[in-house]
């Protein structure tokens, strides 16, 4: 018979199984809350009532599927062979065997959209569709055309949406339910009474931290600049206050003068030029603000290597060759502050107790370096890292960073974005973001990282002054936003099913 094993459904989920067995549903649960049991425990219903059909299994990255997997070969009574991992590693006319032998498929989204759009297999026979990670279901991801295939081959397609934030506007949440066929939603976060005992403390903090003189210096040499070319953006007729013009507003101005270009305005070119003058430089003063020396000088190398003449401008003012000057100069003896306040919070916890499991986020490759760098020789540390395969990290070495570090051959994980997304990652002590990101998505996810099995520590690292601070309050307003929609979605559908009894 198929069952669960090793696992005792929770109340909550109990009650949320009783709406995804009847309707598509998007789940909006907080990591480490039980998304994944939920999609198990939707996926044996199914099979129970028809063995004759299949169900998929979806999850944006190698790594997150291959953790369901495991995840199902743990928790249940289903033969491995009934558990087919499916990725585009495999040959087509294996995955084509693996589609009919198999009652459950576990695969990367653009494998399956490929197969489907090849013909190799059908959506016909097959009951349920598990989209993880659901908030990738917009504009052209392959998600979308998944399920409007499924809706086009299946009599009777049901859809279980998974997500820890599927976004903080009505817009986005309504194009997600669009695309996925969703007919209700289901949220539970700490506040909700039948999860209270299931939440493990978080102790949050954040440390605002002061720039010091010799970096001040450098970035008010570009932020001459910067000011100079926003005041020029005036007699382009230009009305906004000069300090409230940001990134959008240069890319609206640079947009609009495309357009004129066909018109051969003579300003168009300038304007252009001058608003990418400026995006790159605010670019520049953020790098240096909130993440490191050598970043920035990477940066400044790719501009070096650009042949646009707003870059040529840059490089040729005099206050920025003396910015980057200054910056050659120190390049080898100079820790940006944020970096020595990583370090110290990294040895007082593992002085404090070896054993500790710490994550740390960052928003730049380069700066993974950076800090690197610093910490590798501290005691006790054992650190490595966990990036994209863009950034040189196949997602075959990816599974294996994860396994070591659960594995404790790694003590400190420094991850980009990758470390955000439904990765089960241990048990972690601390979570630290190095930076601040505005999407509250990506909050949630990072959040969600810690105290998933034991209480744990979250540490923002806040750069004073700067887009860390900025970002940091953004994402917590995008996040209470986008709590509150979804509570009151799930209210105003429950009524309606009641009125309907």
């Amino acid at each position: 018979m198929l069952q669960t094993k090793n696992f005792q459904p929770r109340q909550y989920q109990e009650a949320i199984f009783l709406t995804i067995k009847q309707y598509n549903t998007l789940v909006v649960l907080e990591t480490g809350l039980g998304k994944t049991s939920l999609a198990l425990m939707l996926s044996l219903h199914h099979l129970q009532n028809d063995l004759t059909k299949k169900i998929i299994i979806l999850a944006p990255s190698r790594p997150l599927i291959s953790q369901h997997h495991r995840y199902f070969l743990h928790h249940s009574t289903l033969d491995p062979v009934d558990l087919a991992l499916v990725t585009g590693k495999i040959p087509p006319p294996q995955r084509k065997a693996l589609y009919k032998q198999s009652l459950i498929i576990l695969s990367t989204p653009q494998c399956i959209n490929n197969d489907l759009i090849n013909s190799l297999f059908s959506l016909e026979n097959i009951s349920l569709i598990v989209f993880d990670e659901a908030h990738h279901a917009i504009q052209n991801y392959s998600y979308v055309n998944i399920a409007r295939l499924y809706k086009q081959q299946s009599t009777n397609p049901h859809i279980l949406a998974l997500t820890a934030s599927p976004g903080n506007t009505k817009e986005k949440i309504k194009e997600i339910c669009n695309n996925l066929l969703i007919e209700k939603t289901e949220i539970r976060t700490e506040k909700d009474e039948d999860v209270k005992p299931y939440i493990k403390d978080k102790q949050v903090s954040w440390f605002t931290i002061d720039l010091d003189e010799p970096l001040l210096n450098i970035i008010s040499k570009i932020k001459q600049f910067h000011t100079s070319k926003l005041r020029d953006l005036k007699h382009l007729g230009i009305t906004k206050p000069i300090n409230l013009i940001n990134k959008r507003d240069l890319l609206d101005i640079q947009s609009r003068f495309r357009q004129q270009l066909q018109q051969k305005n003579p300003i168009a070119f300038h304007a252009i030029s001058l608003a990418s003058q400026l995006i790159k430089t605010s670019h520049l003063i953020d790098t240096l603000e909130t993440q490191g020396i050598s970043t920035a000088l990477k940066y400044i190398k790719k501009l070096e290597s650009e042949s646009t003449k707003a870059s040529s401008i840059i490089l040729n003012n005099q206050n920025i060759k003396l910015a980057i000057s200054s910056l050659n100069s120190i390049k080898d003896t100079y820790t940006h502050p944020k970096i020595r306040y990583l370090s110290s919070i990294i040895q007082e916890q593992l002085l404090k107790n070896k054993d500790s499991k710490i994550i740390i986020f960052i928003n730049f490759r380069d700066t993974i370096d950076e800090i690197l760098k610093e910490i590798k020789n501290l005691p006790h540390i054992k650190p490595t890292i966990l990036i994209g395969q863009k950034q040189g990290l196949s997602q075959k070495a990816q599974i294996q960073t994860i396994r070591d570090f659960e594995n404790n051959l790694f003590n400190v994980l420094l991850c980009t974005s990758i470390g955000e997304e439904g990765l089960s990652i241990g048990t972690l002590d601390i979570a630290i973001f190095y930076d601040s990101v505005p999407s509250a998505i990506r909050r949630i996810q990072r959040t969600g990282r810690v105290a998933r099995i034991k209480p744990g520590k979250i540490i923002h690292l806040i750069a004073s002054g700067t887009k860390d601070s900025a970002y940091y309050w953004k994402s917590k307003r995008d996040e209470s936003t986008m709590k509150s929609l979804l509570y009151k979605m799930q209210d105003s559908q429950n009524k309606e099913t009641q009125s309907t009894l």
